[in-house]
């Protein structure tokens, strides 16, 4: 199951009027921590933050998976199209995983379709909860910083999947870190160990050959050449 800790503009987007009286998707939260949820849910939940801005008289929405920072850019939803945006999100979600299992060797093509399968069964059923995480924002506020200063750049936002796709690659592979916890980490690399956990074909990769494979993988990213046509 999926869960969407809305913030107040989010809780508006989805949300419309009827004869003058707001209605809202968005439900009470059944916690006022989202890390407390297990104790009020029969299922396991994937809790994710959901927030939205308008930049550039777009409505841009930034999900970002709270467990481990790793975060989705949505361009071009409409208000209160939920059906639009949870068909996008579980699309993107899944394919991007996909693509980076497969990129670093530990999906073949003989595994998407049982992979492909545990994961939608697993996010047939979503809801949405006013609620927020401080430090979750902050992260957001920091990925949305960019977005703008991207389109102020180039002059546009993401225009299509692709392009979308590409952003969230480049946030994902940036140091992060949590007040209160040691270290640091790269959202890309948690979220695969998290959905490898739970969605993985077999139980031969571990966390420690995902992270191997994770930092030569950005080794080479470092060292490729740029070639000048």
């Amino acid at each position: 199951m999926l869960t969407f800790n809305c913030t107040q503009a989010t809780c508006k987007f989805f949300s419309r009027k009827d004869n003058g009286k707001q209605i809202s998707r968005v439900q009470t939260a059944p916690s006022p921590d989202w890390r407390t949820d297990a104790d009020h849910h029969r299922h396991s939940s994937a809790q994710w933050q959901l927030h939205t801005v308008k930049i550039k008289r777009k409505f841009v929405l930034l999900a970002m998976h709270m467990e481990t920072r790793f975060a989705m850019v949505f361009v071009g939803i409409k208000q209160n199209d939920l059906h639009d945006f949870i068909h996008s999100f579980v699309e993107r979600w899944l394919n991007e995983m996909i693509r980076l299992g497969m990129q670093l060797g530990f999906l073949s093509e003989a595994e998407l379709p049982l992979v492909s399968e545990r994961f939608l069964q697993q996010h047939l059923q979503f809801e949405l909860v006013q609620r927020s995480d401080r430090s979750v924002q902050g992260h957001m506020n920091q990925n949305l910083a960019h977005l703008e200063d991207l389109a102020a750049e180039v002059g546009a936002l993401p225009a299509n999947e692709h392009e979308a796709t590409g952003f969230d690659k480049w946030v994902n592979g940036h140091l992060r870190s949590i007040g209160g916890c040691p270290g640091y980490f790269y959202p890309d690399e948690e979220m695969l160990q998290y959905w490898w956990a739970h969605f993985g074909p077999t139980q031969r990769t571990t966390s420690e050959q995902i992270t191997k494979a994770c930092q030569q993988r950005r080794r080479i990213q470092r060292d490729i050449p740029i070639v000048e046509g």
